[in-house]
C-alpha cells in the first residue's frame, strides 16, 4: 500500500457511513493522483484505474481493515466501507491510548516504590498546606464574627473532617510560622 497523506480526521465526525466511505475512496484516489500532478482535476480514466487496482490488491495483515474498507468503497458499497473505516480508526486510537498508558505505568514502575511514594507525599503535602490555609482563614472569620476562640476548633472540625485537637495543632503551627 502506498504512503498517503493523513486522512482529514475531522471528517470522522460525519454521522453518515455512506458519506464517510465515499470520502475515503475520494481521498485515496486524490492521494494517488497527486504525485502525477492531476490535482484538482483528476481524469476519469485515472480514477477508474486506481479503483481497479484497489479491487485487485493483496495487502499486509496490519492494514487489512483499511484495505477492506477501500475495497468496499471501490465496489460502490460506501456505507459498509465507512463503517469499517470508522471502526479501524477507533481501534487504532484505543490501541495508541493503551500503549501510552502502559508506557506511563512502566516508567512509574522503573522508578520504584520510593519514587512513587515521594511524588504522592508531595501531592498530599500541597493539599494539606492548602487545607491548612483554609482552616486559618475560617478561624479568623469565625473569630471576627464573635465566636469564642475555644469553640471555633469544634466548629471547624465538622467542616474539615478533622478532630478539634488536630485543628488546634494546625492553628498553633501557623502561629509559630507567622
Amino acid at each position: 500500500m502506498k504512503t498517503l497523506p493523513p486522512f482529514p480526521i475531522e471528517e470522522l465526525e460525519l454521522s453518515n457511513d455512506y458519506e464517510l466511505g465515499a470520502l475515503l475512496l475520494g481521498w485515496y484516489v486524490a492521494a494517488c493522483a497527486e504525485p502525477h500532478g492531476f490535482l484538482p482535476d483528476i481524469p476519469d480514466d485515472f480514477a477508474q484505474t486506481v479503483i481497479s487496482q484497489v479491487k485487485s490488491q493483496e495487502g499486509s495483515p496490519e492494514n487489512a481493515a483499511l484495505e477492506k474498507a477501500l475495497y468496499k468503497a471501490a465496489e460502490g458499497n460506501f456505507e459498509e466501507a465507512g463503517l469499517i473505516f470508522r471502526d479501524y480508526i477507533q481501534r487504532g486510537a484505543h490501541h495508541m491510548a493503551a500503549v501510552r498508558i502502559a508506557g506511563e505505568e512502566r516508567e512509574k514502575n522503573l522508578k520504584g516504590p520510593r519514587k512513587g511514594g515521594e511524588a504522592r507525599k508531595q501531592a498530599v503535602a500541597s493539599k494539606h498546606a492548602e487545607r491548612n490555609k483554609q482552616i486559618v482563614i475560617a478561624y479568623q472569620k469565625l473569630l471576627g464574627s464573635g465566636k469564642s476562640a475555644r469553640d471555633i476548633p469544634s466548629i471547624l472540625s465538622r467542616r474539615f473532617s478533622l478532630t478539634p485537637t488536630r485543628i488546634r495543632q494546625i492553628l498553633k503551627e501557623k502561629q509559630k510560622s507567622a
